[in-house]
């Protein structure tokens, strides 16, 4: 196997019940990608709550959520970073997925600008009897509003203090990362 299709879910896990975690997670983000309510219903307990910035989702809020994503960003994607995996502990499953889309719509008061996004979040859910039912994310909201021109970047800044090539656009580059285990 090469090292550019080895994931966490690749003999990582110790137990079952871990690695069926990690499958459960991979596929509520399989499921959001490609805009399947009916998929994130089957891998989301009816009594879900995800809490973030703006308070506590219901599991009907956050498909509305979204569903409502895509008006704003097109191509919207959700990857799991394969640098660290997924990592599991007990009913919790930790990971971190990296954003990317086209800015098609309004956002945070600013119109499409077609610019590109790219941006990272990172998660915790619980799992309970093999689905989800709770939901922490913090979405790093900077790089989305540097990248449609709604506040200046400041990368450049800290990159020509440190004498390193600056980024474009004022943003430090997120990348995927080294494959998994490598």
């Amino acid at each position: 196997m090469s090292t550019s299709s080895i994931t966490s879910l690749d003999g990582f896990h110790a137990t079952g019940s871990a690695q069926r975690a990690d499958e459960l997670v991979r596929a509520y983000f399989d499921a959001v990608n490609v805009e399947d309510p009916a998929g994130i219903d089957e891998l989301l307990a009816r009594s879900f709550l995800s809490y973030d910035i703006h308070g506590t989702r219901s599991r009907t809020a956050l498909k509305r959520y979204h569903a409502d994503l895509p008006g704003s960003f097109s191509e919207l994607r959700f990857d799991v970073h394969e640098n660290v995996g997924v990592l599991v502990e007990d009913d919790l499953v930790a990971l971190r997925t990296i954003i990317t889309g086209t800015h098609a719509g309004e956002y945070a008061g600013v119109d499409a600008t077609g610019n590109a996004i790219q941006t990272s979040a990172s998660h915790v859910l619980r799992v309970r009897d093999d689905r989800i039912v709770e939901h922490w994310t913090v979405l790093d909201t900077y790089r989305i509003l540097v990248a449609i021109g709604a506040i200046p970047g400041v990368a450049s800044v800290f990159q020509q203090l440190l004498g390193v090539p600056e980024s474009p656009n004022g943003l430090f580059q997120e990348r995927l990362g080294t494959e998994f285990g490598t």
